[in-house]
């Protein structure tokens, strides 16, 4: 299990005698500053000042409920085979959100790192209602420092609830009337598909939420495919 793990810049997860496993270490976002485009962090000491001793402890990794379901239904001839999983009751921490909504320069390369188009999303003029703070870099926010808008904080936790269909399979038994006199015991006409749909948080910026149930941190994560397959099996 990944409890624990750290990716630079990310929240600290945490284990802690007495509380739930996938704790993450965050400061309490109060949502953007309508005028400024700015991070608002809770003051939970209220000493005036955003620090370390105003982050909080939050349970993410560990659903309340998750399972499976078969459905399998026939008639004459037909068959139909779906198999769903759901997920319900934890959070995921998407660290993607977080890292792509810094516009400075990489330490690394030196230039500024592509990004997805979703950073569009963000505070553009003063009176702007929006969930993601301003394009910026140098020195901003109540605090003043770089990384203001940056801050591993409850705004970029969404829930990780989902419903996810696996597998749909639809076949057809072929009457033995139609193939006994060529030899052969059955045949069976099908298609399948996989990874049909998931329900999901809508304004979770990643296209599998099952990813994370470990940690409840999330990066760079990779649609699932979804494949459509078809086939004949004979029985002689």
């Amino acid at each position: 299990m990944g409890f624990g793990i750290y990716y630079p810049g990310s929240p600290s997860g945490v284990v802690r005698i007495g509380q739930p496993l996938g704790l993450l270490q965050l400061y309490q976002s109060q949502g953007v500053d309508p005028q400024t485009g700015d991070m608002v962090y809770a003051d939970l000491n209220k000493d005036g000042i955003i620090n370390q001793q105003d982050m909080v402890y939050v349970p993410v990794a560990q659903p309340k409920v998750n399972g499976g379901l078969t459905v399998d239904l026939g008639w004459k001839g037909f068959s139909l085979n779906t198999q769903l999983a759901f997920n319900f009751g934890n959070k995921i921490y998407n660290f993607s959100e977080q890292f792509y909504r810094n516009y400075d320069y990489d330490i690394w390369s030196g230039v500024v790192n592509n990004k997805p188009t979703w950073v569009l999303d963000r505070w553009q003029k003063p009176s702007d209602e929006a969930r993601y703070p301003r394009a910026i870099v140098g020195e901003h926010g109540a605090g003043q420092t770089n990384d203001w808008n940056l801050r591993p904080s409850t705004h970029f936790l969404y829930s990780g609830s989902f419903l996810r269909c696996r597998n749909v399979t639809l076949a057809y038994n072929l009457p033995n009337t139609l193939i006994g006199k060529a030899g052969l015991q059955q045949v069976r006409v099908y298609a399948a598909t996989q990874n049909l749909f998931t329900v999901k948080d809508k304004r979770l910026n990643a296209d599998d939420p099952e990813q994370g149930l470990e940690t409840g941190l999330q990066q760079n994560v990779a649609p699932l495919p979804r494949a459509i397959s078809f086939g004949i099996d004979l029985r002689f």
